[in-house]
């Protein structure tokens, strides 16, 4: 068992657009938060595996958020197909909940390998946009969470050489969608896909395809290094099947590279481009707090 804990402050100072509604005052919001990681190998082939996250979140601001919206709500949020996320207690002020981020047990069986449940799996390439991981999006800027997200899924995954595997994954989420002008209503949906790996010139390279909710997808990413530096990329289409006829599809690609110096400090610079434009996403989370790219 391992696990930490931390503290986080973000102030906000509001904008002259703001100050027009009364909000004319810095106002703060803490975060006190733990994670327990457990885990059990009763066999050399099995493992199971238990991500516990603990969060008080506390301050004005939680009391200026919650005037307009149900912060506790949304801060519960969980669309996974099973819900482990929980409040424990809370009001205008402050909430504490926790959360199973991660749920999964694990079988190996020499080159075979499946994974079942709420687990990680990370087919990005990039440090900040990953338009290859149709899985786990997330907000790069949730900085604190190092871990990242989960989904309920599974995982099988074939080793074919050293450095070559096959993978299959498939997870069921559930999406919110507006019903009408007063309600809203969660939709289950699959996400499914498989992708091949291996590593040639040195590049480690990637093929995959599947179906990312309502869209058929398809992509690329590789990583390796140019003269001491690193450097990935990657690139997705989407095309919604329900107007499949209709449209061309979405391609996003994403063009990463990183230098670390001698005293350990590391430089990224990323760069994306988007089909649809600076002015729309080619993928939102509907809640906008998970992530898009």
């Amino acid at each position: 068992m391992t696990g930490f804990g931390e503290y986080l402050n973000n102030t906000w100072i509001p904008s002259d657009t703001y100050k027009t509604f009364g909000f004319d005052s810095w106002q703060n919001q803490s975060t006190i938060y733990n994670r327990i990681n457990i885990w059990w190998t009763p066999t050399n082939s099995l493992e199971f595996h238990t991500g516990i996250r603990n969060n008080f979140t506390f301050g004005p601001l939680i009391n200026t958020y919650s005037k307009f919206i149900d912060y506790a709500e949304i801060a519960t949020f969980d669309d996974g197909y099973m819900d482990l996320t929980w409040k424990i207690s809370g009001d205008d002020n402050n909430i504490l909940y926790t959360n199973l981020d991660r749920l999964y047990a694990k079988f190996t069986h020499e080159k075979f390998e499946i994974t079942v449940g709420r687990q990680r799996i990370n087919w990005g390439t990039n440090l900040v946009w990953n338009p290859n991981d149709i899985f786990n999006a997330f907000n790069y800027f949730d900085f604190n969470y190092i871990e990242r997200p989960g989904s309920d899924a599974v995982l099988l995954q074939y080793y074919t050489g050293d450095f070559s595997s096959l993978q299959l994954a498939g997870k069921l989420n559930y999406q919110t969608e507006i019903a009408d002008s007063l309600s809203t209503k969660k939709t289950l949906k699959l996400t499914a896909a498989a992708m091949y790996k291996f590593n040639h010139w040195s590049y480690d390279f990637q093929f995959f395809g599947g179906v990312m909710h309502d869209d058929v997808t398809a992509g690329l990413g590789w990583s390796g290094n140019i003269g001491g530096a690193g450097f990935s990329g990657e690139l997705s289409w989407f095309r919604d099947m329900n107007k499949f006829s209709d449209t061309s599809g979405i391609i996003i690609a994403s063009v990463s590279a990183n230098y670390i110096f001698k005293n350990q400090l590391m430089a990224d610079v990323s760069f994306i481009y988007n089909s649809n434009g600076s002015t729309d996403k080619a993928y939102l989370n509907q809640n906008g707090l998970l992530g898009s790219f």
